[in-house]
């Protein structure tokens, strides 16, 4: 009986183990979690007019993914953007800085890629295109590196790189693969609110730009919750903004901070939710395995006798009555 208690003792301690670890990570904590970070090639290439076009073996139809954005940047700064289209299989311009294009037109981005007047950046960004309250998913490789570095989940997006008022931004930052840091940005028509993640899901950093009636900075302060002495609320934001999780995490953090918003779908896909919630399941399995298990036992096992006094003769003793097992069956599986 003792070994049976203690078999017992041990699985359940096993059960609440593998509840404890099923909810320590949550999101991408790892590159290689991701389904749509997949490897890939792509280049840039002139047509016979002159006009540049993304060559890419990316695999859209496979991820889901419906864009890739490349950006270049003239004198260090950038310039414009090229943007593929899987649907059309197209290639356009985009996000157009005139101040270094002089002109608003394709054919001036054209002619400085021509000329080798414009650098091509680093970054391949390979996303959805929703551009609504609908959450966009973006990913983010380097050419240089030969890796991705960032996942992002943001809803209102207006470009790869660009969000309206009323969105939120979600990121995580990877190193060699596995989750670096972590970003929520909170945007309002006249200020943003920013917080900085670290790997295990706390508050590093926090910042509100507020960008009315002029520009400034208002830095957070943990121990008091406010920026530069000034609670969130004044530049329009809620205390549950300061209380958003993460898009990923890992540790022992296994409270939720805040609930997702409903128009993040990605953010429940189901690798994540399955995992946490098998976890959950296998615990109590376990756990309701082991509670049967001790009450049968309680249940099929006799009394122990109590030890007599004085000796009784084996022919006054009573009877034991015999504890009938049918006899069981196995199937050969035909």
């Amino acid at each position: 009986m003792r070994k049976t208690l203690a078999a017992i003792l041990a699985l359940m301690l096993l059960s609440f183990i593998i509840a404890g670890a099923a909810l320590a990570d949550y999101g991408y904590t790892a590159v290689e979690n991701i389904p749509m970070a997949v490897d890939f090639s792509v280049d840039v290439l002139l047509d016979d007019t002159g006009r540049p076009q993304i060559v890419t073996d990316y695999p859209f139809d496979q991820t889901g993914a419906e864009e890739m954005t490349l950006a270049y940047s003239i004198d260090g700064e950038e310039a414009f953007e090229l943007n593929y289209q899987y649907r059309t299989k197209t290639t356009w311009v985009g996000g157009r800085n005139p101040q270094l294009l002089g002109s608003d037109s394709d054919t001036a981005a054209y002619r400085t890629i021509q000329d080798r007047k414009a650098t091509l950046q680093d970054e391949v960004i390979i996303h959805t295109a929703h551009y609504s309250s609908t959450a966009d998913w973006f990913l983010y490789y380097s050419r240089s590196e030969e890796r991705y570095t960032r996942y992002s989940e943001k809803n209102h997006a207006q470009a790869a790189n660009a969000m309206g008022p009323g969105g939120t931004d979600r990121s995580v930052y990877y190193f060699s693969g596995e989750i670096d840091s972590a970003s929520v940005t909170r945007r309002l028509p006249d200020a943003d609110l920013l917080l900085q993640y670290n790997r295990y899901g706390e508050v590093t950093s926090g910042m509100v730009m507020s960008y009315s009636p002029e520009y400034a900075d208002y830095h957070y302060d943990a121990s008091t919750g406010l920026f530069d002495g000034h609670p969130v609320t004044d530049f329009g934001f809620t205390e549950a903004d300061l209380e958003t999780e993460p898009l990923a995490m890992i540790g022992d953090k296994t409270g939720t901070l805040v609930s997702v918003p409903e128009e993040y779908p990605i953010a429940k896909t189901a690798d994540r939710v399955t995992f946490r919630m098998t976890g959950g399941l296998l615990a109590g399995l376990m756990i309701g395995i082991t509670l049967f298990y001790l009450l049968r036992r309680k249940k099929k096992e006799p009394a122990e006798p109590v030890k007599a006094e004085t000796p009784v003769s084996a022919d006054s003793a009573p009877a034991q009555e015999e504890i009938y097992e049918p006899p069981k069956t196995f199937s050969a599986g035909k």
